[in-house]
This record gives C-alpha cells, structure tokens and sequence, in this order.
C-alpha cells in the first residue's frame, strides 16, 4: 500500500501525505478501492476463460458460485485462488437462479457498472468528504479520466496548480502577520488588479454561496474550476512573490561570536 501512494504522491509532483485528496485529483482509486476493483475484475476474467483453462478446471471443481448458484464458504487460511469462489457483490445479481451460465450480452454492461462505480467512489461527495475534494468538484472532470480539469492545464503550471489543489503551495512560509500560510490567509495578499470580468464575477458568487461557510473558497479555486488558466497562474505567482519579499524583509538573528 505505501508503494501504491507513494506512487500516487509522484505523480502529482509533491511529498504531502494526503492520498485520498492526490487520487481524487489525478483520477485514481484509493488502494482498498482500487484492490476491490481490481478483484471485480479479474473475476470477469475468470468468467470468461474457456473450460480448458487450468484456472477454469480449479474453480469448477470447487464448485464456485456460477456452477452452483449458492456462495461458497471460504476456508479459513484457503489458497488465494478461494477468494474468487463467490463473486463481487453487483455480481451476483447477473445470475439468474438454477442457471449457472454467464450470458456474453452481460460484458457490456459489467464493463459499464465499474465504469460507474469507479465515478461513484471518486466523484461522489460524502458527507465527510474533505473539504479540499469538495472545492475541486465544483469545476468539469475530464471525461473518461474523472480526473481534476487541472489535469488539462499547460504542462508548466501543473505543478504550481496541483500544489494548491492539496493545500501545500507555500508549505512553511509565513506572511507578515507572523502565520504559516494556507488557503485562508491569501487576504493578507490582496491581488492589485481585478481577475475576474462582470460576467464571471456572479458565477463565483454562486459558488460561495453553495458551499459551506467553514470552506475557504478562494478566487483561485473558481479560476482552476472555470480553467483560466492564466489568470489562475497570475494569481499565485503573486502571492508566491509576496511571501519570498516578506522572506527577504525579515531581519536575520545577530550570531555572536
């Protein structure tokens, strides 16, 4: 599993350990979800293996579920073979009872509901969902990838966008109030220029207003949301700028000799 996310934390370009909001962005599966899918498919597989297939004989022989059209008690400690005796849940439904063949018009439609549970596990707003993953499911997902639209940023901005996705651009720095900066401290570095035109400014009021108020939504956000990308890359450009003249403003400790 720490492969898995360590993996997942490379392909975004950073080292902040938060898994499930980097897979929410880039379109992947958390690892217990993405094992169950795995499972699930690799049972098709199974499914559709000709009788000859030594994998096939073994499962017949233990009299799995399409065979028998019961489930199958798993022995404790059994081979790693046993667990695909019985099937996934939304698999079962596609037997029907006393017929132990699996109908090839179901491929199709097996195929369309991991597609859609896939886009269940990673779109879905729960109710304790992080706020981070509701900000950036206000804006388009790519289709076929559900992934962030930030995925479809110039190449060069992406790490600067993805970095603010997860909460972590300007990891450490602090502002001239003395705090360590993060989303709800970009008021201390007010833009100088408007970013928005009047007919982008209501549609970013309509998002203020549909999220909870203990969510800092920042302009930011809607500009990732919306993918103008340049106004996006202005907008931290300058406040990256802000804090490195902030840095460089902060008299540096007398060493005595």
């Amino acid at each position: 599993m720490a492969g898995y996310y360590d993996s997942v934390k490379w392909i975004a370009g950073g080292n902040a350990n938060r898994p499930h909001i980097t897979c929410n962005l880039i379109g992947l599966l958390p690892f217990k979800d993405r094992a169950i899918q795995l499972t699930g498919r690799f049972y098709h597989h199974l499914i559709k293996t000709n009788n000859d297939n030594p994998l096939r004989c073994i499962l017949e022989s233990l009299n799995w579920y399409p065979k028998s059209n019961a489930r199958v008690r798993i022995p404790s400690g059994g081979p790693l073979l046993s667990q695909f005796l019985n099937p996934p849940k939304f698999y079962e439904r596609l037997f029907s009872p006393g017929v132990n063949i699996f109908r090839p018009t179901l491929h199709d439609h097996l195929i369309h509901q991991d597609s859609v549970g896939k886009r269940d596990l990673i779109v879905n707003i729960r109710s304790k969902a992080p706020k981070l993953i509701r900000i950036t499911l206000l804006g388009e997902r790519l289709p076929g990838l559900d992934a962030d639209v930030v995925l479809s940023a110039p190449a060069s901005y992406q790490a600067q966008f993805f970095a603010w996705r997860r909460g972590v651009l300007g990891w450490g720095r602090k502002y001239c109030c003395g705090k360590r900066f993060d989303r709800g401290h970009t008021e201390c570095m007010p833009y100088p220029h408007p970013l928005l035109a009047d007919d982008e400014q209501q549609p970013f009021n309509l998002d203020l207003y549909l999220l909870d108020p203990d969510i800092k939504y920042t302009l930011v956000d809607f500009l990732l949301n919306q993918s103008l990308w340049e106004q996006a890359k202005t907008l931290l450009d300058f406040w990256i700028l802000s804090m490195s003249n902030q840095l460089r403003q902060t008299p540096t400790a007398t060493v005595l000799s």
